[in-house]
Formats: C-alpha cells, sequence, structure tokens
C-alpha cells in the first residue's frame, strides 16, 4: 500500500498534482494558473449554477504544521476574504489531524469546510482507489517513491548492486525533469526492445536512462543491473519473466581491451535474444566518442546496424523551460545556503544559466552542490558560478585525457581554431601539411576513423546538397575548454596556424590575447614560428596572406623587432611578380605603406606600375583607396606613368554603387528631424568629404556620384522612423525594450518559475 509523503514534488509540481487530483475528484476540468504569485488562487472552476471555486494548494514540507496555520492566518485569510469564493478547496502535502482542519475551518469560514481540506492521508487514501491511478502514473516523479516499486526490486532476487544503485536512483529522482528526449527515448525502447542512449559527458545519459528503468519496473518488469561483463546478465536471463536489463557505459573506460576481448559479440547476441523475447528490455548507455570508436573497431556492431536502437541525448534540443525546470529542480531541493539560492533571483540571474552555451545538467548540479562552495560567501560563489558555467573545465577535462587519442585531440584542435564549419578536405589537407611542418607520419586511415568516432560527440557531420562534408563543434564549451590549453603550446599553435592558412585562425590567433590567454611576448614568438615555417615551406603564392598578416603584425605591435631585409624581399618579389590578391588586398596595402613610410623599399626593386595596376583591379574599397591613393603618389618618385584617370575611373565604380547606401546610413543617424530641408547640403558635404580623403584629386566625379543618390527615398525613411519612434514612446503601451521577449516559451513561463 502506498503511503506518499509528496517529498519528491517541488511546490510547482504538488501545485498541478493537487489539480489534477482535484478535477477527478470534482467532475470538472480546473483552471490552473501559472505559476507565481498567486493571490490566493492556484486553481479555479465554476459549478454548474456558475458559481466560483478557488483552489488553493500548499506544499509546506520543511516548515511544519504551525507555520502553515500561522501563514494562513495572517496572510491568506485576507486574500480568500476579498476573493469571497462561494467554496473555498485546501490541499496541503502535510498530515493534517482533526483538530488542523478545524482550525483551518475557523480561519477561512465561511468559505471552507471541513470536507474541502485535503491533507497528506487524504490524498494518499484516494491515490489508492482505481479512479485515481492513472494519477500516479501521470506524476512520474510520485510512482518512483511508491513502496511497492522497491519491494518489486528487493523480492527479485537479483544482485546486491542492483540494490545499492536502485537506492542512489530513488535519493535522485526528485532532480529529473521529464522532457521531450523522455518520450523519444521511450519510443524507441517500445519499438526496439533495445536503447542504447549516447551523448556528451553531463548530457544527463545517465539520468534518463535510470528513471526510464524505473517507468518499467513500475510496470513489473525485474530490474538487474549488469556490473562488468555482459556474462552476468545471462546468469539471471530468465524465460517467461519481464525482465529490464540495465548497462551503464557499457563500453567503459577501457573500451579497446573489452572490444579486442569479443565483448562485442556478447552484447550483439544478447541484444538478439532481448528481441527475440516479448517480456525483456535493454537499456545501454555510452559516450558518444567510445560508441563510435566501437563502431570502427567492431565489425559485428556495423553488421547488426546497432545505431537503430540509438538515441543521441543532444542538449541543445531541450527547451529553455526545461532546462529552467532542470535548474529549478535542483535549487529547489538543494542543499544550498539560502544566500547562495538568493544570488540565482537577483536580478533573475538565473537566466544567465539558464541561456548560457554551456548550460548542462551535470553542470547544474555540480554549481548546486553546496559542498562545494561552503567556505564562500555569497558573491564569491556567485563569482565561481560564473566561471565554471564560462569554463566548465570539469565537463571535459576527462574525455579529453581519457578518452581520445593524439589524432582525435589534433583534429579538434584544427576544428576549434578554424573558428567555423571545416570541410573534410580542408581537414585532411590541414592534417598533412601539420604532418610535414612537425615531421611526423601522416596515417590517413587512421585519421578518417577519428573523424567517425568524435562525430555526435565532439564534433557535428553535416552532408550539403553539393555532397561536401563539414564539420563543426558538437558544444561551443569544448572551444572554452580547449583554447586555454592549446595557448600554452607555443610551436603547435604555429604549426596549426600555417597548416590551417586562412583568416579564421589567424584571427583566432590574436584572440589569445585579447582573452588573456597569451601575452605579448608569447604572441610574437608564435607569429615569428609562423614566419619561419613559411619560409621553410617557399610556397609563396599559397601563404603569401598569412605571411603578409604576420609581418604586418610585427611592424606594427613589435617595438623591440623590426622586419628583416630578406623578409621585405620576399614580400615584395611576390607582389612583383603576382600582384595583390583581392582578399588580402587591404593587409597587403597596409604593409606596404607602413614600409614606403619607414623607408624600408629604398634601394629594392618594386615594379610599381605593375602594383597600382594590379591593385586598381581587385574592385577596392573607400578604404583600400585611400591607401592606393598614398601608393599613387609616392610612384611619382619611381614611375613616369600618370594613374589619375584609372584612379578616377575606379572610384567613381565604387561611388556609383556605394553613395546612396553611405549618405542613407549617415544621415539616418545623425540628422534632426527639423534639419530635414537641409539633407540636399547634408548629402553634398558627405560625398565631398569622402572624395577629399584621398590623395588624388577626384571632384571632377563629385556631381556625377551625387545623381545616384535618391534623397526623397532617404527623406521618407528618416520621418517614418521618427513617426514610429514617437509612437513607441507616447502612443504605445506594447513596447517592451531591453529584454529579448519571444513567443517560443519566452521568459514569461521561466519567470513565473522562479517567481518567489
Amino acid at each position: 500500500m502506498n503511503d506518499y509523503d509528496f517529498s519528491i514534488l517541488n511546490d510547482k509540481e504538488f501545485e498541478i498534482f493537487a489539480t489534477d487530483f482535484l478535477s477527478i475528484k470534482e467532475g470538472t476540468i480546473i483552471d490552473r494558473f501559472k505559476p507565481g504569485r498567486d493571490q490566493g488562487i492556484d486553481g479555479k472552476f465554476f459549478t454548474d449554477q456558475n458559481e466560483e471555486v478557488i483552489i488553493q494548494v500548499k506544499h509546506w514540507l520543511s516548515s511544519g504544521i504551525d507555520k502553515l496555520i500561522y501563514q494562513c492566518r495572517k496572510k491568506e485569510a485576507d486574500k480568500v476574504h476579498k476573493l469571497s469564493p462561494s467554496r473555498y478547496i485546501f490541499v496541503c502535502s502535510l498530515p493534517l489531524s482533526n483538530s488542523n482542519k478545524e482550525e483551518l475551518v475557523k480561519i477561512f469560514s465561511p468559505y471552507l469546510s471541513h470536507c474541502d481540506i485535503y491533507g497528506k492521508e487524504n490524498l494518499n487514501d484516494h491515490l489508492r482507489l482505481p479512479e485515481y491511478t492513472h494519477i500516479e502514473k501521470n506524476h512520474y516523479k510520485l510512482w518512483l517513491s511508491s513502496s511497492n516499486v522497491l519491494t518489486l526490486l528487493i523480492n527479485s532476487g537479483i544482485y546486491s548492486k542492483s540494490e545499492r544503485t536502485f537506492e542512489e536512483i530513488k535519493k535522485n529522482r526528485k532532480y529529473y525533469v521529464k522532457t521531450e528526449s523522455h518520450d523519444i527515448a521511450k519510443s524507441i525502447l517500445d519499438n526496439s526492445k533495445c536503447l542504447i542512449i549516447t551523448g556528451e559527458p553531463g548530457a544527463g545519459k545517465t539520468t534518463l536512462a535510470e528513471n526510464l528503468c524505473y517507468l518499467f519496473v513500475q510496470e513489473g518488469y525485474e530490474f538487474v543491473e549488469i556490473e562488468d561483463s555482459i556474462d552476468n546478465a545471462w546468469d539471471v536471463f530468465t524465460k517467461d519473466k519481464k525482465q529490464l536489463f540495465y548497462f551503464d557505459d557499457f563500453l567503459g573506460r577501457n573500451y579497446l581491451d573489452g572490444l579486442y576481448n569479443r565483448e562485442d559479440s556478447k552484447i550483439v547476441k544478447f541484444m538478439k535474444a532481448i528481441k527475440s523475447c516479448e517480456d525483456k528490455l535493454f537499456i545501454l548507455t555510452s559516450r558518444s566518442t567510445i560508441l563510435n570508436q566501437g563502431k570502427q573497431i567492431s565489425e559485428l556492431f556495423k553488421i547488426d546496424n546497432i545505431q537503430k536502437n540509438e538515441f543521441e541525448l543532444n542538449i541543445n534540443n531541450l527547451k529553455k523551460i526545461e532546462k529552467a525546470s532542470i535548474l529549478y529542480n535542483h535549487l529547489y531541493f538543494s542543499n544550498l545556503q539560502q544566500e547562495f539560492i538568493d544570488k540565482f533571483y537577483e536580478n533573475k540571474g538565473y537566466r544567465s544559466i539558464i541561456l548560457h552555451k554551456n548550460f548542462n545538467p551535470r553542470l547544474v548540479s555540480f554549481i548546486t552542490d553546496n559542498q562545494r562552495y561552503e567556505y564562500l560567501n555569497q558573491d564569491e560563489y556567485w563569482d565561481k558560478v560564473k566561471s565554471q558555467i564560462n569554463n566548465p573545465k570539469d565537463i571535459w577535462e576527462f574525455v579529453f585525457d581519457n578518452q581520445t587519442n593524439e589524432i582525435q585531440k589534433l583534429i579538434i584542435n584544427f576544428v576549434v581554431i578554424n573558428s567555423k564549419k571545416i570541410s573534410e578536405k580542408k581537414l585532411l589537407n590541414t592534417y598533412e601539411i601539420y604532418c610535414e611542418l612537425t615531421n611526423t607520419q601522416a596515417n590517413f586511415r587512421e585519421f578518417r576513423n577519428s573523424l567517425k568516432i568524435l562525430t555526435g560527440s565532439l564534433l557535428n557531420r553535416y552532408i550539403d546538397l553539393k555532397s561536401i562534408t563539414t564539420y563543426d563543434l558538437f558544444n561551443p564549451s569544448i572551444a572554452d575548454y580547449i583554447l586555454p590549453i592549446v595557448s600554452i603550446e607555443h610551436d603547435n599553435l604555429a604549426f596549426i596556424i600555417v597548416a590551417l592558412n586562412n583568416e579564421e585562425s589567424y584571427k583566432a590567433l590574436l584572440s589569445f590575447k585579447e582573452n588573456n590567454l597569451i601575452n605579448n611576448k608569447n604572441l610574437t614568438k608564435i607569429i615569428n614560428r609562423v614566419i619561419l615555417e613559411i619560409e621553410k615551406i617557399n610556397e609563396w603564392s599559397k601563404y603569401f596572406d598569412l605571411y603578409t598578416k604576420s609581418l604586418l603584425y610585427i611592424k606594427r605591435e613589435c617595438k623591440n623587432q623590426t622586419i628583416k631585409k630578406p623578409q621585405i624581399e620576399n614580400f615584395t618579389r611576390e607582389l612583383n611578380s603576382n600582384g595583390f590578391h583581392y582578399k588580402s588586398l587591404y593587409r597587403t596595402l597596409q604593409l606596404f605603406d607602413a614600409l614606403i613610410d619607414s623607408q624600408d623599399l629604398e634601394n629594392l626593386s618594386i615594379n610599381w606600375d605593375g602594383i597600382i595596376t594590379s591593385s586598381l583591379e581587385q574592385h577596392p574599397d573607400h578604404y583600400e583607396l585611400i591607401l592606393i591613393s598614398y601608393l599613387i603618389l609616392e610612384a611619382e618618385n619611381h614611375s613616369d606613368t600618370d594613374f589619375t584617370e584609372a584612379f578616377t575611373s575606379v572610384t567613381l565604380e565604387y561611388w556609383q554603387d556605394q553613395v546612396h547606401d553611405e549618405v542613407n546610413d549617415i544621415l539616418s543617424s545623425s540628422i534632426e528631424y527639423d534639419d530635414l530641408d537641409s539633407i540636399s547640403n547634408k548629402a553634398d558635404e558627405i560625398v565631398n568629404n569622402n572624395l577629399g580623403e584621398y590623395q588624388i584629386d577626384v571632384t571632377s566625379i563629385e556631381a556625377e556620384i551625387l545623381e545616384h543618390i535618391d534623397l526623397d527615398s532617404i527623406r521618407e525613411g528618416i520621418m517614418s522612423s521618427y513617426h514610429d519612434q514617437f509612437q513607441d514612446e507616447y502612443g504605445s503601451h506594447n513596447y517592451y525594450r531591453g529584454e529579448n521577449l519571444s513567443h517560443d516559451s519566452g521568459f514569461d513561463d521561466i519567470d513565473s518559475l522562479f517567481e518567489r
């Protein structure tokens, strides 16, 4: 016989349970109000005579009956009298004596009667009746505390470890939040009888698996936990008996040893046996990395197509309200000091946790464990929480230290430094170059296998319509963990930058300094190593952009170092031979201009005509045109060619296309409503100022450029903007600023959940 104390439910969950219970009791649909300040109402319904009935629910287990009655007398009674309902129903999770009920009747008289008070005993009495059976099943956490479930397990005669596991699950069940992942995973298990839950560390694989186990134990299955080998399961496999076998982390830490010892054939054989029986189920968990490794090593895993039984638990699929519920549950049932919990509510700090890119259940469990922070004050605690969620080292450290080999680590480093999706072809090319730079033997077979192993655990894999395969990080927090590690490996970082040889990786390198991961001295050391490696390769066209960026950094940022003459010769020789490249035009012009200013180009052979012609052919923008005009000015000292006409033509081509947008952007953000009559003069001034930045006189094209400005449309746009602004400030009561309000689940439900 079940005797629930309801401690498994948090306050919001108990409210939902109570209104569901009363819906059956009263035979009507009850309007339940969202969590938050209830003004004395948690639910209500109307009788056939259109009389209002109000429901109040109290879940005050930790406070006790005396405080509950005191609260009712001092605060709740006035609320009820103001509402003046025809009838008042009071539900609480505490055990209530007859005298307790009589006192409550007096407090809420004349609205509350003795028969409309439900305490712990009354609720349990009703739940034992057949018509209330589905209430327990609907509130899955409730039946986890059922004595029937525990008896079923203990009497099953299984291993003592299973009993210990069950007790641990029972202790932690209150933290569980049933999400869509629960239903999807259960559907796979229902259909295939075997379920493999995979996912990144901290995603909640074990928690989901254990709660699914409990669900089926409730339905009469014997719970059998497999300890070290599938052989243990065969020992208790019983024909014509409902059994659920559970194997957590089934490939384990020493997965290679297990597979080489033919553990894979035993697992596949056991899965086949499960599927052949109507009364058997099998739940397994594995880190995605390890399972993917197993698939590569084990032909049996491939042949039997075990991915049909897989469910990938992905944090990104959680809804905001599901993440909020996970955090709320952990806070509600935590042993954190109250002042620590208050920090989550202060300025709605819970939002920053829920929306953080690194959110996962393990991290939530970590930051709500009082033992980790008991010696801190509340401000130190909150700083620690923010630090750990920004850099969740404890989540990823074990995976990288124990479950990835050197090639897999290298692949992750490539993807992290690349900073965006990277094609499989680019990864292979990067690996090949990296091996050449480091004088190591490339193993392309192992590299391809490693890509497959990492997919779904640390990497996402995409195939577009053109069958091009690309990869990016499975979770952004991986980069947060990797970057500080890579930043101290200076030579290795230089090799990666050269091997990737793109804009993204160079930006990532500079960001190390911006994020205080490396200092100026070490960044300079890395860039000098990049320069050295490029010079060794001696493929100037291929690495010219990276070489130019590196030299430009030395020129601008390093006070104690100058660019060496051979490096300047390398730069100018490539420029003389191949001219400017479109993608690197601005940086190349910057470096060239800096070398002119410092007179570093003296006595060097420069193809001025070819260089200037090449720069003008790259469709330069305004800032590039400014630098080219300086270049032309310097060329007058070295060449007889007059580039004025060519420069003017390219400038006209650029501004004919860009002038309207340029003028519109400036005027829209700067002109006052009263100055709209002078918009034409303002446009003339903008164009004149821009053209005046060139060292070449191009005023002859100013009138032609002005013809490409649609002043009427700019004026109308500005007037419309002022009209909208006026409406926002004075004419609308539905305008919100500063908060990102959305309609998916937004913050309304989340803020209500956390409202005190």
